[in-house]
């Protein structure tokens, strides 16, 4: 409290520093971008590598589990599909010690955490009460303000009625119609060239993540990290043609 430190916090009850960035929802996105980007780098300097260890210790120390979650999906592509076959023995034990070692990092930073699974269980402990929103506040929502044509092209007036759950919550926003429209767009836009295993494994992960999380729709400047991802992918795609 002396240098202030609650200002570069996460949350307010637990532990997690985001720095400068805004919101814990624009903070998890930023490094699951940044470690997807430095990722991608084909020229692996010193510099890249550094920046690449510096990016994933401020990732720990956000103390943001979707993070923790890639970065677990990110060791496990990794060690599956990019070691080179003669070392493929190896990738099981090092994915199983990588993933607890992420765990053990996360569970030794917010000790309180297994309490909090004790007493919420796991479901509600690993949505951070998204469960709850979703069946206290947005499901009545929707059976006493719903038409049928709702379902189809959404509707919502308060945004406190939303889950919190990220295509919960575009469904909520657009209906289905306008989801899988928006999803479409959505993806077309970023990925402008033939899908390759990085961006099928980019995808799969982000689906992962924003539904069992929020704000990724909502959040403007996720846009701005999403537009630079977007040139390196053609950057990359650019090269392999080459």
């Amino acid at each position: 409290d002396r240098f202030k430190t609650h200002l570069f916090r996460t949350y307010s009850v637990r532990f997690g520093f985001d720095g400068l960035i805004i919101t814990s929802g624009t903070a998890t996105y930023f490094y699951i971008i940044a470690i997807f980007y430095l990722f991608l780098k084909k020229e692996k300097t010193k510099r890249t590598i550094t920046l690449t260890i510096i990016t994933i210790i401020s990732s720990l120390l956000l103390g943001i589990k979707a993070v923790y979650l890639f970065l677990m999906f990110i060791t496990i592509y990794i060690l599956f599909f990019k070691i080179k076959k003669e070392y493929r023995k190896f990738t099981i034990p090092s994915a199983i010690i990588l993933i607890l070692f992420f765990i053990s990092v996360f569970f030794v930073l917010e000790p309180n955490y297994i309490n909090f699974i004790k007493e919420k269980g796991l479901i509600t402990s690993t949505l951070s009460y998204r469960d709850i929103l979703l069946t206290e506040n947005t499901i009545p929502f929707i059976k006493e303000n719903w038409a049928k044509i709702n379902y189809l092209l959404g509707g919502i007036e308060n945004t406190l009625n939303r889950s919190q759950l990220g295509f919960i919550d575009l469904f909520l926003t657009f209906g289905i119609f306008g989801s899988i429209l928006y999803l479409i767009v959505f993806y077309k836009s970023l990925f402008k060239n033939k899908p390759n295993p990085n961006t099928i494994f980019f995808s799969i992960a982000i689906f992962i993540i924003v539904a069992l999380g929020g704000n990724f729709f909502y959040t403007s400047t996720i846009v701005i990290y999403l537009v630079i991802l977007q040139q390196i992918l053609l950057e990359n795609s650019t090269f392999s043609k080459k």
